[in-house]
């Protein structure tokens, strides 16, 4: 039900907060914050917020394009850190 759909929901954010925060600090460390890292930064955030509605929901597909969108703006902002490094 939507309980056990909240339960996962929740484990997915705290898996994809445990790989977005140390992509942050790294580009703190580096000085390397830009707006583009600041733009990854908010389609992570809202991501993030539509993501728990959509897996509430039951929005498969819908759920899949948030978390790839998520997913993707972390991703960008590892490769930023990469490049001021």
């Amino acid at each position: 039900g939507i309980t056990a759909r909240l339960d996962r929901a929740l484990a997915n954010s705290t898996t994809a907060m445990v790989l977005f925060a140390p992509a942050v600090l790294i580009l703190g460390q580096l000085g390397a914050f830009s707006a583009a890292t600041l733009t990854a930064a908010q389609v992570f955030l809202v991501a993030r917020v539509l993501y728990v509605p959509a897996y509430a929901l039951g929005l498969t597909g819908i759920r899949s394009a948030i978390w790839l969108a998520g997913f993707a703006a972390t991703i960008v902002l590892y490769l930023i850190a990469l490049m001021a490094a």
